[in-house]
């Protein structure tokens, strides 16, 4: 059997994705749908107007929480402890005077399956392509781009199928070659 290098690649993704992913992948009509259900443990679940509304409010947030850990962001952290991420992420804390400034991966993965619902492949692109520096950085993905938390990582569990329903949604070959022999590399000499 000869297979060209694309189909290796994105087989070998697609397999660890599927083997990382373990939860399903809900649409939008499926959320949607939860929200119509007649009553929950706590009462009267919203109606499914309450539930688009909620939804179109929440779309607006996701540009009003993008940071960006830039040099003068990281001259301006009290702490000194925010390290240099490339592109712009959401973080666990929003508003202006959340709690957190940086990019947790294992967060990050949650987000963007919300992200994927909305459509806003861009943040996602955004937080896989400071996911892949970190690791062309450091060898793995830390924690979080922190200077303490440089000593450890979490599990890349949700982190991987992340690149592939990226890859998945946008067909964007040239990503997947860029981020697989990172993911590769973190996984064979750091796990």
């Amino acid at each position: 059997m000869n297979m060209n290098r694309r189909e290796i690649v994105v087989g070998t993704v697609a397999t660890l994705a599927t083997t990382l992913a373990g939860a399903p992948t809900l649409t939008p009509q499926q959320v949607e749908s939860a929200g119509s259900s007649s009553a929950t443990a706590n009462g009267p679940s919203p109606d499914s107007e309450q539930w688009l509304k909620f939804d179109a409010e929440m779309r607006t947030w996701w540009d009003k929480d993008l940071i960006h850990a830039t040099e003068d962001t990281i001259r301006s952290d009290e702490s000194k402890t925010l390290l240099f991420l490339p592109f712009p992420y959401l973080r666990i804390s929003v508003g202006t005077t959340g709690t957190y400034q940086a990019q947790f991966p294992v967060d990050t993965a949650f987000m963007n399956y919300a992200l994927f619902a909305h459509d806003r492949l861009d943040i996602v692109r955004n937080h896989l392509l400071n996911h892949i520096f970190m690791i062309e950085r450091y060898g793995f993905a830390p924690n979080a781009n922190y200077k303490g938390l440089l000593t450890r990582s979490q599990t890349p569990f949700f982190v991987l199928p992340t690149f592939w329903r990226y890859y998945s949604a946008t067909k964007d070959l040239d990503f997947l070659y860029r981020a697989y022999p990172l993911l590769k590399r973190e996984y064979q000499q750091y796990w």
